[in-house]
């Protein structure tokens, strides 16, 4: 009677076959019921959507970025434009470490000289090559492996860091080295190029591990080849969908190379997460002897309503990322959101749809032993109080505290090593051995001088001119400041000058009396040392620091370098790759320098820049002769020839006849 006059007074789903009182869950209900009556065209438009969206996925990855995770309104961004800016530090170069097969080679020797100049004979045709630098052009044994059997050289190019990318491969076969000789390439281009390859391999070796050991999993939980092969049909329709969504944001906004991992793999999981609430619920209406149609309609008012909340909930907490300064982490947060909407978007229509075209027959293909198959009328139904997860559900809310406790000191104990976390920036070396960047990257960290190709680069803007004796005796001081702070070895810029005959550094006043003198009677190399350091009121000065700047120990002594105060009137700004890895945001996975960002390994600082090829003879071979480019991870080497030697740290020729009084 009850019942009856229930029936009478809520509205019930009559038109679509389906029986369901609408004042139970209205809109879920709904939808189910519009999904089972036009089950067979909503199938094949998400079908069709999703071969649509993976002809388009095709060329994601080209439009993906391997940069983005820096701050680009930080003080280190602001020190890169600047040096892009006022001292000309706009373009890209591709850095080659060169060997010789025999062990102990000399590679200062006139014989391993040739042999470099041999394989860069056939860069000279190339238009994009604006230069080679190397222990040939400047005498500097800073190109040169502490060992003495290995050196590099810098390609300088006239192409932007990602016009480079693609130069890559055309320039390594115009290098073309002597027999028992080799060489590797890195920098920005060879490195990105390299980024996208590892990653492209990377996510085919975890599609071809996580695809076989979820359809096991699924299996095992459905004993049923296909009801598992659902979840597994929405994850192959919702992944190209997002990556051909992924595409088209690009087009507006930098994305990073990484959201093709997160994509993957975080649809992969939701759409199994979803369809298998949704799978697990249908059958158990059919167990319970619904019709398909009501099946699937309760399927998605209770199932489907879960599943769509929760990724609610989940684009809701991706969303958080897009509060991040750094671009690529704000493209990850696209990106999941992106990947979730589309994972909800097919399990709520193409999996409900297959589902009401399978009927009973999604228990087909049943694995015996896992659970007795669902047979015709006449069979046992089971119910829902025979699962284990029902028992252990009820187990569990029997002893609430029993549970927790232990579960709870498991996973303080497992979440410990938190405590003891040191955040760092990874370079290149989070590649594997063997791709060749990496390799050539890792060399020049371990094998040659460090700190060389990484300083930390301070801009100070002065009141008067740079020349001034109290100018130059201020930034003097503040140097000696600087390099008595733990971590760095030396501070160069134009008051560091060695007096070649006794290979003192000058002192601030005799520095001063050099720069007094008119241009026509100063040292050789004196104006060079300018044009390298000075541009305006602006002195730059590069301090060295053994540390890998990727690590705390680096980063963290930027703080103190930035509290040192230059002196009265002095404004400074401090840049380079320790700098950039301070300010990178919190447990960002990789970064690198630019003014948009960079691949993981590539340093920051851009402190000897890319010079026009009319002012490339004249550079002073005291400006550390190579420095990483703040997006492309090169050098950009410094040379000069001169009447005698080049002595480091000095634009002094060995025939200056004495110092300034």
């Amino acid at each position: 009677m009850q019942s009856s006059w229930l029936t009478k007074r809520m509205p019930i789903l009559y038109g679509l076959g389906v029986v369901v009182p609408l004042r139970v869950i209205p809109m879920f209900s709904r939808w189910g019921a519009f999904v089972y009556r036009f089950r067979r065209p909503i199938a094949i438009v998400a079908i069709l959507v999703a071969i649509a969206g993976g002809a388009m996925a095709t060329r994601t990855s080209s439009a993906l970025s391997s940069g983005g995770w820096l701050d680009t309104s930080s003080e280190s961004a602001d020190v890169v434009a600047r040096l892009d800016r006022e001292f000309g530090a706009g373009k890209s170069s591709v850095i080659a470490v060169f060997r010789s097969a025999t062990p102990g080679a000399d590679a200062t020797s006139a014989p391993f000289q040739r042999a470099i100049s041999t394989a860069v004979a056939g860069l000279a045709r190339d238009a994009r090559v604006t230069g080679v630098v190397g222990f040939a052009e400047t005498g500097d044994r800073r190109f040169i492996s502490q060992a003495g059997d290995a050196a590099y050289f810098v390609v300088e190019l006239n192409l932007t860091d990602e016009a480079s990318v693609e130069a890559v491969d055309a320039l390594r076969s115009e290098i073309t080295a002597p027999a028992g000789y080799t060489y590797q390439l890195t920098g920005y281009g060879p490195i990105t190029r390299d980024s996208a390859v590892q990653s492209e391999k990377d996510l085919q070796q975890a599609e071809g591990v996580s695809l076989p050991v979820a359809a096991l999993v699924l299996i095992a939980v459905f004993a049923s080849v296909i009801a598992a092969g659902m979840p597994l049909l929405v994850a192959g329709l919702a992944i190209p969908t997002s990556l051909a969504l992924i595409y088209v944001v690009a087009q507006a906004v930098e994305m990073s190379v990484f959201v093709l991992n997160i994509a993957t793999m975080l649809g992969l999981a939701l759409a199994i997460d979803y369809s298998l609430f949704i799978v697990s619920r249908y059958r158990e209406e059919l167990r319970r002897g619904r019709t398909v149609g009501e099946a699937v309609t309760r399927s998605v008012a209770t199932a489907g309503k879960a599943a769509a909340f929760s990724g609610i909930a989940v684009a809701i907490g991706l969303s958080g990322l897009l509060l991040f300064e750094a671009p690529a982490i704000r493209s990850i947060g696209i990106a999941g959101a992106l990947v979730v909407i589309c994972s909800v978007g097919f399990a709520m229509t193409f999996l409900p749809a297959v589902l009401g075209m399978f009927g009973p027959r999604i228990n087909a293909l049943s694995i015996g032993g896992l659970r007795r198959r669902i047979r015709s009328e006449g069979d046992e139904i089971p119910t829902p109080e025979s699962s284990r997860w029902e028992r252990l559900a009820l187990a569990v809310m029997r002893r609430p505290l029993a549970v927790i406790a232990p579960v709870l000191l498991v996973l303080l104990v497992a979440g410990a090593p938190v405590l003891h976390l040191e955040q760092g920036v990874p370079g290149a070396e989070i590649y594997p051995p063997g791709v060749e960047s990496r390799d050539a990257y890792v060399a020049l960290q371990t094998e040659f001088a460090p700190g060389e190709t990484t300083p930390i680069v301070i801009l100070a803007d002065v009141p008067g001119s740079p020349t001034d004796p109290a100018t130059i005796r201020a930034l003097s001081d503040y140097a000696a400041r600087l390099t008595a702070l733990d971590g760095i070895d030396r501070v160069e810029g134009p008051y560091t000058i060695r007096n070649p005959q006794t290979g003192e550094l000058l002192t601030p006043d005799q520095v001063a009396a050099v720069y007094a003198l008119p241009e026509a009677r100063r040292p050789a190399g004196i104006d060079a040392l300018l044009h390298e350091y000075v541009r305006g009121r602006t002195v730059r000065l590069d301090a060295i620091s053994p540390l890998p700047p990727a690590r705390p120990a680096a980063t963290g002594m930027i703080p103190a370098v930035r509290a040192l105060p230059a002196g009265d009137g002095i404004t400074t700004q401090v840049g380079g790759s320790a700098a950039t890895g301070d300010e990178v945001p919190a447990l960002a996975p990789s970064s690198g320098s630019s003014r948009t960002g960079t691949s993981p390994g590539c340093s920051t600082s851009r402190s000897s820049a890319t010079r026009s090829p009319e002012r490339r003879s004249s550079c002073s071979a005291s400006s550390s002769a190579c420095r990483w480019t703040t997006r492309s991870s090169c050098c950009h080497g410094s040379r000069r020839r001169t009447a005698g030697r080049v002595i480091t740290g000095s634009p002094w020729p060995r025939a200056w006849p004495a110092r300034p009084e």
